[in-house]
């Protein structure tokens, strides 16, 4: 059911920003998956023009704003607009009319999204760094293993038993330290 008074049906994304005018609430929704350059429109502008004044639509739009919550939001009739949260945090929103347009990034997204990406660099610069980290004392834990089992092979006589099992062990701890070398 494609209506010309609604061009958007459905939006997946986060709540950017809300405004009230006089007469109107106009909620900014950007898409959930960050990309500069978008292939389709990025952004949502949906307008409700003299919204039923409820307490809770306030309270629970900023809610949904400021915990980072992505919601889905779509457009149930030309007065009515429904806003579903990731988790199950739902809202409708009566009015006069409701209209929503594709909208394009502006500078502020631009600018959430490089901190967005500092941040996750950031995250994976901090995951690489434990990785090698741990990485550095298996390898320790390996040599020094390795060192422990050639003196104990060195007490006993070659061909007996006890060493051939460390000459085993020995092998084992080698490939070990090979498959971690850097």
């Amino acid at each position: 059911m494609k209506d010309a008074h609604l061009p958007i049906q459905a939006f997946e994304g986060f709540i950017e920003s809300i405004e009230r005018t006089p007469t109107a609430l106009v909620i900014r929704l950007v898409d959930a998956e960050p990309d500069p350059c978008p292939a389709s429109p990025a952004a949502c502008l949906i307008s409700i023009e003299a919204p039923e004044d409820r307490a809770d639509i306030n309270s629970l739009l900023t809610h949904l704003r400021t915990s980072a919550d992505c919601v889905y939001a779509w457009i149930e009739s030309n007065t009515q607009l429904r806003i579903r949260s990731d988790y199950g945090d739902e809202l409708g929103i009566r009015g006069a009319d409701v209209q929503a347009v594709e909208a394009a990034f502006e500078s502020r997204d631009y600018e959430r999204l490089a901190k967005l990406n500092y941040a996750c660099s950031q995250s994976q610069a901090e995951a690489l760094s434990e990785y090698s980290a741990q990485h550095q004392r298996i390898r320790k834990l390996l040599q020094d293993q390795h060192q422990r089992v050639v003196r104990k092979a060195e007490r006993h006589l070659a061909g007996g038993t006890a060493h051939t099992l460390y000459g085993q062990q020995l092998d084992f701890i080698s490939r070990l330290l090979r498959e971690t070398e850097d």
